[in-house]
């Protein structure tokens, strides 16, 4: 990690260390991440890239393994630009990053700003408490004369990787009790099966948001994952979904800025 050294006049006014790049870890089972927490139920780290990854775990000889890694939740931090009627996602500045933290697979938060290419920063915030993970992201500097919005994406991954040959039968025994539920911006509450033939993001169905997001899987090591805000009307999500539900989709939350401090819960039940 590329450090700064300053003079001693102004290290009482300078509060973070600069960095490059988020330095990686070298340790199973953290090889190529920055920091990282264990939880009973789940495993995080945040990666040298900038983005967080959520690893499930299951009893596996009397002790608690992480599940099949495709099988894990990965998130992106967002930064968004207004074109025309669409939103494009910019990427991250590779060397972009600042923080004062040194890698760890032991913490209980962790704090990083970024740069994005085209303009504009975030400060990206991870609080760890048992059986939940709490992600904030607010502007450190919003691009020059562009309308702009902060998110965080959170991707479900193809749980089952199923062949198109598969009979539909046994299609049907495998995503038995899969559901997805949530809690529309309208308050009404939604819920679907995985084998329902329905798009998340349909303007009849959860295309005008939520503020409440759950999913049950037994590829999540037969786990719910409830993703909501910690304060009402703090934030919402959208959805992104161009294949049947069993084959993925992301879940996109975009904090509501004019209500302070509020974050993404991520909780694993």
């Amino acid at each position: 990690m590329k450090r700064t050294l300053l003079p001693a006049a102004l290290l009482a006014v300078w509060p973070t260390a600069q960095a490059d790049y988020l330095e990686s870890m070298h340790e199973h089972p953290w090889v190529g991440y920055w920091v990282g927490y264990e939880d009973r139920e789940f495993d995080f780290g945040i990666g040298a890239k900038g983005n967080g990854e959520l690893f499930l775990k299951q009893r596996q000889k009397g002790e608690m393994t992480r599940i099949s890694a495709f099988r894990s939740l990965k998130m992106r931090y967002l930064l968004e630009e207004k074109a025309g009627d669409n939103w494009i996602s910019r990427s991250m500045v590779e060397d972009g990053f600042e923080t004062s933290q040194d890698p760890s697979g032991d913490v209980e938060k962790a704090e990083f700003e970024v740069s994005y290419k085209g303009g504009g920063a975030a400060k990206v915030t991870h609080t760890f408490e048992r059986g939940e993970v709490h992600i904030g992201i607010e502007w450190v500097k919003k691009p020059e004369g562009k309308e702009a919005r902060l998110g965080i994406e959170v991707i479900i991954p193809d749980l089952y990787r199923l062949k198109s040959d598969i009979e539909e039968r046994e299609l049907k025994e495998k995503l038995e009790d899969d559901e997805v539920r949530a809690v529309r911006v309208d308050n009404k509450k939604f819920k679907v099966e995985f084998e329902d033939d329905v798009t998340l993001s349909d303007e009849d169905v959860l295309g005008k948001g939520a503020t409440e997001f759950e999913i049950t899987s037994k590829q999540l090591a037969d786990k719910s994952i409830n993703l909501s805000n910690t304060k009402d009307k703090g934030g919402v999500f959208y959805f992104d979904q161009k294949n049947p539900l069993h084959e993925g989709f992301s879940v996109m939350w975009y904090p509501e800025e004019s209500v302070a401090d509020s974050q993404l819960i991520i909780e694993v039940d």
